[in-house]
């Protein structure tokens, strides 16, 4: 008989299923806080307050649907053991929507922020994983191979902690190879942008790519690497995110 983590990996992701169908086919523990948390990682601190039943209700059956895009494989091989649910989730004092804690195989979600844009808050979701993925491939913030796909003379800014201000995550097609202003900021955050924004908005990241080679340069290395690192991110994934069904790249 099978042990229960690989039986998981086997499970179907559950289709407009449970948070409780979410811990069985993924082999996960979420967590809705009950009380405060302080969580220490390496060398910073999340903290974040229990979300009210109201916030949890209009928020999980998102939550379910889009992180069940994901093959068992891909969530395992990330090393994702727990998913936890807190509202003013912060780092180290900053408010952020989600936080990928590297170093204690968690990802912490705020069911609130942003709850008013349910575009925003899918693209967090997929934006922030995509983030623990990258680590995962020791690819996270050195990557020369992603660079010298950029333009000539590009450089990334100080960072997505430091690009804060109010409309950098719009979707742009001002700025050659680029999603948004916010990919521009560090190279870990172009990466999860187009991650993101791939499967949230498919079709116009596609129409994007046809006219705009530096973009297509970057769809067809993250896909490579995605395959590499989980076959099952392949193309029978793509095909079933809308837009991307038929790409050749």
């Amino acid at each position: 008989m099978l042990a229960p983590f690989l039986f998981a990996l086997f499970l179907q992701p559950p289709a407009g299923g449970s948070i409780q169908d979410l811990e069985t086919a993924y082999h996960l523990t979420v967590e809705e806080l009950k009380k405060p948390l302080e969580w220490h990682g390496d060398h910073y601190v999340v903290k974040a307050d229990p979300p009210s039943p109201a916030q949890l209700k209009a928020y999980e059956p998102l939550f379910v649907k889009e992180w069940s895009l994901y093959p068992p494989s891909y969530v395992a091989k990330a090393v994702v053991h727990r998913i936890v649910f807190g509202v003013d989730l912060s780092v180290d004092g900053q408010m952020r929507a989600a936080v990928p804690a590297f170093d204690g195989d968690t990802m912490f979600y705020d069911p609130a922020l942003g709850s008013y844009n349910l575009h925003y808050q899918r693209t967090v979701i997929h934006h922030e994983f995509f983030h623990l993925v990258d680590k995962r491939m020791r690819l996270l913030d050195t990557d020369m191979e992603w660079s010298r796909l950029n333009p000539s003379g590009f450089h990334y800014g100080d960072g997505g902690s430091k690009m804060r201000t109010l409309g950098v995550g719009e979707l742009t097609d001002k700025i050659p190879g680029f999603l948004t202003p916010y990919s521009t900021s560090a190279i870990e955050e172009d990466k999860a942008e187009l991650f993101a924004h791939m499967i949230v908005d498919g079709p116009y990241v596609r129409k994007r790519a046809s006219a705009d080679p530096i973009l297509a340069a970057k769809i067809a290395l993250l896909r490579q690497r995605l395959t590499r690192f989980d076959p099952n991110m392949g193309e029978p994934f793509w095909s079933k995110v809308p837009g991307w069904a038929g790409y050749k790249g």
